[in-house]
């Protein structure tokens, strides 16, 4: 066998992966011009690696915060494509922060991700913004549909 060594392309392993960031790797479609940004806020670390893989499977470039203030921090928010927000975080509960992004320039859709809807966090979370819920659990595949109908070029 003819070995011409070069890295060989590997898919990622979740539980170790190298770059939590979601700054590189993936298996992303082909697309013209540069991968759209998807902002991911989760505070629950193997989410937010889950997510981002999926965002780079559906051809974005994932930024990935841990907290609300993380993701306030950013001075690119406007440009960004889209976001997924789990609802619960630490420092500011989700309809606070999806008012937060939009206010800061984003534009593109937020989906906002959580297990719980007591108390109607999904009507909050839609009133204040959101464009789409997705309940946990949630299977990857369908996550990724999301995000790549959210992503798609218009």
């Amino acid at each position: 066998m003819f070995d011409d060594h070069r890295p060989r392309a590997h898919a990622p392993v979740l539980d170790d992966d190298p770059d939590p960031t979601g700054t590189a790797g993936g298996a992303a479609p082909l697309r013209r011009g540069p991968a759209p940004r998807l902002l991911v806020v989760d505070d629950d670390p193997s989410m937010a690696r889950l997510f981002a893989h999926l965002a780079r499977c559906a051809g974005a470039a994932p930024t990935v915060c841990q907290s609300a203030g993380a993701a306030l921090a950013r001075t690119d928010l406007s440009h960004h494509a889209a976001a997924l927000v789990d609802v619960h975080l630490p420092d500011i509960m989700g309809p606070a922060l999806v008012l937060q992004l939009r206010a800061a320039g984003l534009a593109g859709p937020i989906v906002a991700v959580s297990a719980d809807d007591r108390g109607g966090a999904r009507s909050r979370m839609l009133q204040a913004g959101a464009d789409t819920w997705l309940a946990k659990p949630v299977a990857p595949s369908t996550v990724l549909a999301a995000l790549t109908r959210l992503l798609a070029p218009r």
